[in-house]
C-alpha cells in the first residue's frame, strides 16, 4: 500500500515537472521570437501621410514616397468636392532640413489635368522658392466657369537628404478663386508630413 503512494506521488510529480519543463521551453521560445523581431531592421525610405481625409471644398496633399532616404518625394495637391474653382493660391512650407526643392528641373513641378477641364487652359503664375517656403499660384483663363469635382491640381517633387525624421509639409497663405474672382471662404486646407526612415550601419 506504502509503495503504490510513493509511485503514484512520483508519477504525479514527474508529470508536473514534465508541464513545468514545457512552460519554461514555450517561454524561452516566444521571448525568443520577440527579440528576433525587435531585430529586424526598420525598412529605410520616405513615406508621407497625410493629415486626415479630405471632405468637401477641401484641397489637400498627398505624396509618393521612396524606398530610399535619399530619393525623391513627390507631393501632390489634390481638389476633393470643390464646387466653380477657377484658381487658387498658396504657400508650401517644407523642411529645408531633411528635403531640398531642385529648381532646375522641368519634373520639378508638374501641373495637373484638373484646372484644365471643360474648356479652359490652366496656367501657373507663379512657382517661387524663398527659403524654405515655395510660393504657388494656378488658374483658369479666359470667360470660362471654375471646374468642379475633384482631381489632381499639381505635383512638386523634392530630394531628401538621407536624414530621419517626421517633419511637416504645411500648406500656409492660402486662397482658392471662384468664377467670379471672390474669395472661396469655406475652404478646407490639409497639410501632411513625411516620415524619413534610415537604417543603422551594424556595429
Amino acid at each position: 500500500m506504502l509503495r503504490a503512494k510513493i509511485l503514484r506521488g512520483a508519477t504525479v510529480s514527474l508529470g508536473l515537472c514534465s508541464v513545468a519543463v514545457l512552460c519554461a521551453i514555450g517561454a524561452i521560445e516566444t521571448i525568443g521570437a520577440r527579440t528576433a523581431r525587435a531585430q529586424e531592421p526598420t525598412p529605410e525610405g520616405i513615406e508621407f501621410v497625410g493629415s486626415e481625409m479630405p471632405g468637401l471644398d477641401t484641397i489637400y496633399l498627398r505624396g509618393v514616397g521612396s524606398t530610399n532616404p535619399g530619393g525623391l518625394l513627390r507631393v501632390e495637391v489634390w481638389a476633393n468636392e470643390v464646387t466653380d474653382l477657377y484658381g487658387l493660391s498658396f504657400v508650401l512650407q517644407f523642411p529645408q532640413t531633411h528635403f531640398r526643392f531642385p529648381k532646375m528641373r522641368s519634373t520639378v513641378f508638374v501641373e495637373g489635368p484638373f484646372l484644365g477641364e471643360g474648356g479652359g487652359a490652366s496656367t501657373v503664375l507663379a512657382v517661387r522658392q524663398v527659403g524654405q517656403e515655395i510660393i504657388i499660384g494656378n488658374t483658369r483663363t479666359g470667360q470660362v466657369p471654375g471646374v468642379s469635382g475633384s482631381g489632381l491640381l499639381m505635383t512638386l517633387e523634392f530630394r531628401g537628404l538621407g536624414v530621419a525624421g517626421k517633419k511637416r509639409f504645411r500648406l500656409r497663405r492660402t486662397n482658392a478663386f471662384d468664377s467670379s474672382g471672390a474669395v472661396a471662404e469655406d475652404y478646407s486646407w490639409l497639410s501632411g508630413k513625411a516620415i524619413v526612415t534610415v537604417s543603422e550601419s551594424p556595429g
